[in-house]
């Protein structure tokens, strides 16, 4: 059986309702951060880089709009770079499919 804990009691939390964290919300943030994580050092091992070598962490799609980067680095979700050389994209599968659309070069590119 897991545990809850009240984050914000319902008078703090701005919607009258209290906010509560559970062991299964721990699980999944541990379970995401250590997936995203894995990737992150596949990729460097792949490319022969280490974290201090990275010069640019490149963050895409929904996760880059809605991941706090101070969090990300602080629990280790990312490789420990100073925040300014993290830079969010937004959605940059739709900008690429677009280039892609009206220039032949950018879809040799690609």
């Amino acid at each position: 059986m897991g545990w809850n804990s009240s984050w914000l009691k319902r008078g703090e939390s701005g919607h009258g309702r209290d906010i509560v964290i559970t062991s299964k919300d721990v699980e999944a943030i541990q379970l995401a951060k250590g997936a995203i994580r894995a990737g992150i050092e596949i990729l460097m091992a792949e490319a022969g880089v280490k974290a201090h070598e990275v010069e640019r962490v490149i963050l895409a799609g929904a996760f880059s709009t809605y991941l706090n980067v101070d969090s990300a680095l602080s629990i280790g979700m990312l490789p420990p770079v100073p925040k300014g050389r993290v830079k969010r994209v937004g959605n940059s599968a739709g900008m690429g499919a677009g280039m892609a659309l009206v220039s032949l070069k950018e879809r040799e590119k690609a």
